[in-house]
């Protein structure tokens, strides 16, 4: 089986473009594109630029993958505010569209917490039923969406309001077709016991939905984006619960060189297992 890898570019360049050419040059398959640099969103929203975008990955044989920019929250009641964050998602998966992008990660954003007599309260634990009936619609809403382009997953990272139980027991609802998850393996570290074991009992029971994995090292106490070695997650582990998915193993570390390291310590690792 050939493995799908893949760099993420996040500061170190200012055009899609240049992002391309890097990952052409070190012969990854693929590259993802951090949104987040306001530099790549703004290319992307150019026609012309989106055109040169998907003229030279094809010319250069490298996949499209792209980040979300974050931020943007889905958890604030208000009509106004869906429609934009929704609408914003929308134009994007557009655009993507038509530099055939595979992938489109996003995070939900998180849900605010009130301080009420010492204890901490989160809006969604007091309005639970609106909640669940707020977001069963932008669920509905974005996979009827997505659906007109079959090649390009949207797929939900596990960070924030991903955590949330009542998420959770939705996505089990809505996952399938090209509405998806990507697994962060550092953002799993960085969780407690109980709440660890409750993230990966979801993603092995889901693991045919995961579309992208993202891989950093830390040592637990942080969200570090190491390169790989630089920490105590178990990669192995990960790469054996996805190998056999149409996954893209992405490392999320920063600068572009640190890419290249952790991609030798990765393979480093799954030869040194008989996994390669």
């Amino acid at each position: 089986m050939i493995y799908k890898f893949a760099p993420q570019i996040l500061f170190d360049y200012n055009d899609i473009l240049s992002a391309i050419q890097f990952a052409f040059e070190n012969n990854f398959p693929a590259v993802e594109i951090n949104l987040n640099n306001f530099y790549f969103l703004y290319h992307l929203e150019k026609k012309a630029e989106r055109k040169k975008i998907f003229e030279f990955s094809k010319e250069k044989n490298v996949e499209l993958l792209f980040h979300a920019p974050e931020g943007i929250s889905l958890f604030l009641i208000n009509e106004e505010i869906k429609n934009f964050s929704l609408n914003f998602y929308k134009k994007i998966f557009d655009y993507l569209t038509e530099v055939d992008a595979k992938r489109m990660t996003a995070h939900l954003g998180n849900d605010f917490t009130f301080g009420i007599s010492g204890n901490k309260v989160q809006t969604y634990q007091v309005y639970q039923k609106e909640y669940e009936e707020y977001f069963d619609n932008i669920f509905l809403e974005l996979k009827e969406y997505i659906k007109k382009n079959k090649n390009l997953y949207f797929c939900i990272e596990n960070v924030g309001g991903f955590r949330y139980l009542f998420i959770l027991n939705l996505l089990e609802k809505y996952l399938g077709e090209n509405f998806a998850l990507t697994l962060d393996t550092g953002h799993i570290n960085r969780l407690e016991k109980e709440a660890r074991k409750r993230e990966i009992n979801f993603f092995e029971k889901h693991k045919e939905f995961i579309k992208a994995c993202h891989l950093h090292d830390n040592d637990g106490t942080w969200d570090q984006h190491n390169i790989i070695g630089k920490g105590n997650i178990d990669f192995l582990y990960y790469f054996r619960l996805l190998k056999n998915n149409d996954c893209y193993f992405i490392f999320e570390v920063r600068p572009k060189e640190s890419a290249l390291i952790s991609y030798e310590n990765f393979i480093k690792i799954l030869k040194e297992n008989g996994e390669l």
